[in-house]
């Protein structure tokens, strides 16, 4: 009677299936295993500072060739204006506005 039922095509196919679902976790453990592993070598190296797009400590710093200057920019200052009938209305005007800018050489 064992026999018959394993010889069914619906058995075979269930049986299949079942085998399938520890092979599917040993897979999905395996990928979470190497995506960790990477992650701390990742992290490792970045601590160590032996990743490319790790800085080493020093803040950047600029020549000694450099000065500051005081340029003019023209910028757009909005202000109101009443219309006649009471509604308020926005435009705008252009204005020199003083900027202080480093400049290096």
């Amino acid at each position: 009677m064992r026999e018959l039922e394993r010889s069914l095509p619906w058995e075979r196919a269930h049986r299949r299936h079942v085998h399938r679902e520890p092979r599917r976790l040993r897979l999905v453990a395996a990928g979470w295993g190497f995506a960790t592993a990477l992650a701390v070598v990742a992290i490792g190296l970045g601590l160590a500072g032996l990743l490319p797009f790790t800085s080493s400590g020093d803040p950047a710093r600029a020549d000694r060739d450099c000065t500051t200057v005081l340029m003019d920019r023209e910028q757009r200052v909005p202000y109101f204006v009443r219309e006649s009938d009471g509604v308020l209305q926005v435009r705008y005007r252009v204005e020199r506005v003083p900027q202080l800018v480093r400049r290096c050489r």
